[in-house]
């Protein structure tokens, strides 16, 4: 049972199957593994869940969570990443909401085996809420996004980088079922034919100091 509501939301965005809510990718297949009851997650919560991922065969991790490194089990997270990237399974994760003032990597979407996710708004520009690092792979729609449950699906809407990185996820799975080609080969050819926006690079360009650590985006059109 889903008591936090958090990942009924995200898994909607995926494969809601309607009248009222369509997901990304309605035909797709669930994996549900619950690695909270309230919605506070720990480290080694999200790693035991993508370590039992893997070994359940899962092809796409999609993770609406995030952590910074100074976490205690921080180690186990990325080694659990690792094993997710050795065994061909793709990680979309989120970079998390906490705005443009924080500019420190966030966890598993900085690993350079993950797709990190960050969230744009109608206008295809970065949502303002999107935490900025220099490790944001693409941009998706997750602004006043339509939910699922708990309650009437259609009911609640919300924002953030929780309900981009699904939409990322549906998308994988969906030219993943088209091409059968791996997922991390489908979110690499995602990066680099998404749109890029050089108005986002500019808003990049004043967080940043070091001219090197900016990095091309690209924005998945809604």
């Amino acid at each position: 049972l889903d008591t936090n509501g958090h990942g009924t939301h995200c898994a909607g965005v995926i494969c809601a199957q309607g009248p009222d809510v369509y997901g990304i990718a309605p035909d797709a297949d669930l994996l549900v593994i619950k690695a909270t009851d309230d919605g506070d997650m720990q480290c080694k919560d999200l790693a035991n869940a993508i370590i039992k991922a893997v070994d359940l065969r899962a092809n796409i991790i999609s993770v609406s969570y995030s952590f910074l490194n100074r976490e205690a089990d921080i180690e186990l997270l990325k080694t659990a990443a690792q094993h997710a990237s050795d065994n061909n399974v793709l990680i979309v994760a989120s970079t998390g909401d906490s705005g443009p003032v924080v500019t420190k990597p966030t966890f598993p979407a900085s690993y350079p085996f993950s797709a990190g996710v960050g969230a744009s708004d109608q206008n295809k520009s970065l949502w303002t809420g999107t935490t900025i690092n220099p490790d944001i792979d693409i941009l998706a729609p997750g602004v006043n996004v339509v939910l699922i449950g708990p309650g009437d699906a259609g009911k609640t809407t919300d924002s953030g980088t929780s309900y981009s990185t699904p939409y990322v996820a549906g998308v994988v799975a969906l030219l993943m079922a088209a091409s059968g080609k791996p997922p991390i080969d489908i979110a690499d050819e995602l990066k680099q034919s998404a749109d890029s926006r050089d108005g986002i690079r500019d808003q990049l360009q004043q967080l940043y100091t070091e001219p090197e650590l900016i990095v091309p985006i690209g924005v998945i059109k809604p």
